[in-house]
């Protein structure tokens, strides 16, 4: 297990004991095939990002299992002086409304019904209206095997939504998974600078900042952090684009070749098939 992978671990245990707040973007990257049959990088979009809040902080009202779409970032601004002024620290511009969505669990940690809604009411209408999610027009999904990840319920409405799931092994995340490998390395650096700056610049109006404001806090290293050249950066480094999956492949203990993989999916994609057939019969 490497330190990183430790780390993860670590927080996702630690992270049951205190209140904090969880965002979670969403990446659409579009990819198209040349006349020469390769796959590019086409347009990269971003869905709007959720924010879960625990939920003494926020409106009673939210609840796991519904989605708020309004901005609750301008009721915010209007009950904190800094927000009032729209004056921020030095180098970090004023902070600004961005849509997004809002909700709320226990502790601030996502569910299943949270990722549910999160599909049904942003991903999968902006997916539609990017043109997919229909025959021909397939998606896939890739992403961990976190537990909210793996509901029946949200399998049904990916699969009935045109989407298939890709999941990256277990403790492997840190060295796959796009945001990962670099979306989340320059976010973790800015959130750092960022979050001293405002606490500083809050303490000197005789203020400090609360669970609710990180969406102001935050907001210049996630603008920084979520660049079409970062999301390009990742994809090179998650050799996705261009593909030399054996790059990676090599530096992980134990793993075969791509095409050693190929040639074994195959197989038991063909036995699995043989095998509902003679169950039909």
């Amino acid at each position: 297990m490497t330190r990183e992978q430790d780390r993860q671990d670590t927080f996702r245990v630690t992270s049951k004991l205190r209140d904090h707040v969880t965002t979670l973007p969403g990446v659409v990257v579009a990819v198209k095939k040349t006349t020469s049959g390769e796959l590019v990088v086409g347009k990269i979009h971003r869905a709007k990002r959720l924010w879960v809040y625990p939920r003494k902080y926020v409106n009673t009202k939210l609840s796991s299992s519904k989605l708020d779409p309004t901005n609750y970032d301008l009721e915010h601004r209007a009950t904190n002086m800094a927000y009032k002024l729209k004056v921020s620290p030095q180098g970090i511009p004023a902070p600004k409304a961005v849509p997004r969505w809002v909700t709320a669990s226990k502790s601030g940690n996502v569910n299943s019904q949270i990722i549910y809604n999160y599909f049904k009411d942003e991903i999968i209408p902006l997916l539609k209206k990017l043109g997919f999610c229909k025959p021909g027009k397939w998606v896939l999904l890739n992403w961990d095997r976190h537990s909210t990840h793996e509901s029946v319920a949200l399998f049904e409405l990916l699969r009935d939504n045109y989407i298939r799931c890709s999941f990256y092994p277990g403790h492997a995340t840190d060295r796959l998974q796009l945001q990962d490998l670099k979306e989340f390395q320059v976010l973790k650096t800015d959130s750092t600078k960022c979050i001293a700056l405002w606490t500083a610049f809050l303490i000197q109006r005789n203020t400090q900042p609360e669970i609710v404001d990180f969406p102001f806090i935050l907001q210049r290293a996630i603008e920084l952090s979520s660049t079409q050249k970062i999301v390009k950066e990742g994809l090179k480094m998650a050799s996705l684009f261009p593909f030399t999956p054996d790059k990676k492949l090599s530096k992980m203990a134990g793993a075969k070749t791509y095409k050693q993989y190929k040639k074994q999916f195959a197989t038991e994609d063909a036995a699995a098939k043989q095998s509902a057939k003679t169950q039909a019969t």
